[in-house]
């Protein structure tokens, strides 16, 4: 029973829950970060830390083959996530946390991934042309293969990353850090054990001055 304004005890209220105590109290729902995320889920997942003024949080989540083009995930907590095939061409990740993903033959074309967290992520076969990862943090990331055509890669961090078989062609690495990163060419792909096609620079480029490291 609660008591009035006079200390008189009101016999119109009790001691039954409101709905936001009741709701407070009960467990969250659990998340099956194991099953694919649909895109209708994560689009309304975005919407909900777009009004909430918070980073979307998916660490770890599965977004294998989602179709996302043009999302905006600014900052999006993507560490160890599985984006295997997704599509996300146009969409704007800048500050991005994407360290330890899953990004293999991801659509990323025309992406914004400037300033974005990728150490040690596994780009593979990515698609990334003419997206923007300057001033990226790229370190020991897994680039084989991954096309990177006319890619705005300007100061970004790619230390140790693989870039064997990876297509930079036209692409701006003005300021990047390159330097221990692996890279093929066509001398040492012509083998019967070839597991790499050739790392293509942009026109004038000199990976060994840049401190790449050629991988027979």
């Amino acid at each position: 029973m609660f008591k009035n304004w006079f200390g008189q005890q009101d016999s119109k209220r009790s001691d039954k829950k409101f709905p936001v105590a009741q709701a407070a109290e009960e467990q969250p729902r659990k998340v099956d970060y194991d099953a694919p995320l649909s895109a209708e889920t994560i689009f309304k997942l975005i919407n909900g830390s777009i009004q909430c003024r918070q980073p979307l949080y998916l660490v770890g989540a599965n977004i294998n083959g989602a179709n996302l083009p043009h999302a905006l995930m600014p900052g999006a907590r993507l560490a160890n996530a599985k984006l295997i095939g997704t599509n996300l061409q146009g969409a704007f990740l800048g500050k991005v946390w994407l360290p330890g993903a899953d990004v293999r033959g991801a659509d990323l074309r025309g992406a914004c991934l400037s300033e974005a967290i990728m150490n040690g992520a596994n780009l593979r076969f990515a698609n990334l042309r003419k997206a923007t990862v300057s001033a990226a943090h790229m370190e020991m990331a897994d680039l084989r293969e991954a096309d990177l055509t006319n890619t705005v890669v300007k100061g970004a961090d790619m230390q140790n990353a693989d870039l064997r078989g990876a297509d930079l062609y036209g692409a701006d690495l003005e300021d990047a850090k390159l330097e221990g990163a692996k890279y093929t060419t066509v001398e040492g792909t012509l083998s019967l054990n070839m597991e790499h096609m050739p790392t293509i620079w942009p026109e004038g480029f000199d990976p060994e001055a840049a401190g790449c490291h050629l991988v027979d």
